[in-house]
């Protein structure tokens, strides 16, 4: 890589070995250099929601993104690189996440909720749902028609709930039925708010909501959507 042939002492470089094609070229580099990888090959590495350099943990960052893990890792480098470590969690547990997006904004002993309004079509949901084990499900909105087997695959393992919202309820519903456990046609965030009264117990719990369609059914915009369902939950819960 032609980034290497103008490396000197003075230079220092993140090496991401999940690209196929760095560790031939790491070894043109002259410089101060940390690597990372998602699959225990580099320096720093990814466990689970974990980062660990040398053994050690140096972040826990559950329910991020797959970008905002490889992001993540990238700041772990530069905060090793500069003797920083020790403030790393800190750093992350005090930054501000961009809104409606995959956005951890409350959490009670009962729940963590997430608003991920943003996520406008099956495609971004089933992103959002890749950070997840298992969570309650909120999905629904403006009716498009679109295909949502994949993302009725993924509920089937990860939903331990699904509550429907918008235009799309009763065709969801009728999808769903009989393929996911604890399935509520809601139609609005209102009656969303009563079922997870409901649903929470003691064991805290993942609120997704993710809703992989449009919001002009019943809102403005998705930022609207968003802003609407985290005020709710806070009044609630």
């Amino acid at each position: 890589m032609k980034v290497f042939d103008h490396s000197d002492k003075h230079s220092f470089h993140i090496l991401n070995l999940d690209f196929d094609y760095i560790p031939n070229s790491y070894t043109k580099c002259l410089a101060d250099s940390l690597t990372i990888s998602s699959d225990n090959r580099g320096d720093i590495n990814l466990e689970g929601s974990k980062i660990i350099y040398k053994g050690e943990q140096l972040l826990d960052i559950p329910y991020a993104s797959i970008a905002e893990q490889k992001n993540a890792m990238f700041i772990a480098a530069i905060a090793v690189h500069l003797g920083l470590e020790d403030c790393l969690q800190r750093y992350y547990d005090n930054a501000e996440s961009l809104e409606h997006r995959l956005e951890p904004f409350y959490s009670t002993h009962q729940a963590l909720f997430l608003n991920d309004s943003k996520a406008t079509n099956v495609e971004a949901t089933l992103s959002a749902w890749e950070n997840f084990g298992e969570a309650i499900a909120i999905i629904g909105g403006k009716d498009k028609n679109l295909d949502i087997e994949e993302l009725i695959k993924v509920l089937e393992k990860k939903a331990s709930a699904v509550l429907l919202i918008g235009e799309t309820t009763d065709r969801f519903f009728g999808l769903l039925s009989g393929r996911v456990q604890n399935l509520y046609q809601c139609y609005t965030l209102d009656n969303v708010m009563l079922e997870l009264k409901k649903l929470l117990g003691d064991k805290k719990q993942a609120v997704l909501f993710s809703p992989a369609s449009s919001s002009f059914d019943q809102f403005g915009s998705f930022e609207e959507r968003g802003k609407i369902f985290k005020k709710m939950v806070k009044e609630k819960f």
